[in-house]
């Protein structure tokens, strides 16, 4: 199913229904049988801006997805939409260990987009300053920087010293540094 069958079966549904809405037309296709479909309905709703608190259960649902792109898209589009809603926490905190490195990567982003200050995420987001992807750890240092404390500084510090780190992971555990000290 292609981007534009997406926009297809939304508009039609709306043809067919008024009275129907995005969101609902999304959530259908998001909660479909297809992974594609599923796979693009998450882009689609990350794409979407809308903030509406229906999203948040059926995107639970997809970050735990048996498909990787499917959570990847999800996982993104919960980043994406930063609608704050703590029963985000306990999903993307698993999705930090996911097999795959960039679900890894976009869930310590989404963590640090949604700004949810929780003690679980800071430990679990410097446990991924260790992955061995250095697109992991430098999502996880932004992420920190955001939704960690005074406490995560001296992880960060050694990230922002550690010699043959990645320079962008560098930069950001430097970055992270400054905004957890003001």
């Amino acid at each position: 199913m292609t981007i534009d069958h997406i926009k297809y079966v939304c508009l039609a549904q709306a043809a067919a229904d008024p009275k129907a809405d995005p969101v609902s037309s999304l959530i259908k296709v998001l909660q479909s049988k297809d992974p594609v479909a599923r796979e693009e309905a998450a882009k689609k709703i990350g794409e979407s801006g809308l903030k509406d608190k229906r999203f948040v259960e059926p995107l639970i649902q997809a970050v735990s997805d048996d498909k990787i792109l499917v959570r990847e898209a999800a996982v993104d589009a919960v980043g994406s939409l930063g609608i704050k809603d703590k029963r985000f926490i306990e999903p993307l905190i698993e999705r930090l260990s996911d097999p795959f490195y960039a679900v890894r990567g976009k869930a310590a982003r989404a963590i640090g987009r949604l700004g949810i200050k929780d003690q679980r995420l800071s430990k679990m987001l410097i446990i991924a300053l260790c992955d061995v992807d250095p697109f992991v750890r430098w999502r996880s240092a932004e992420a920190l920087g955001r939704v960690g404390d005074k406490f995560d500084i001296p992880f960060l510090r050694y990230v922002a010293e550690k010699e043959g780190e990645d320079p962008k992971v560098r930069s950001a555990a430097q970055k992270a540094v400054q905004l957890l000290k003001k």
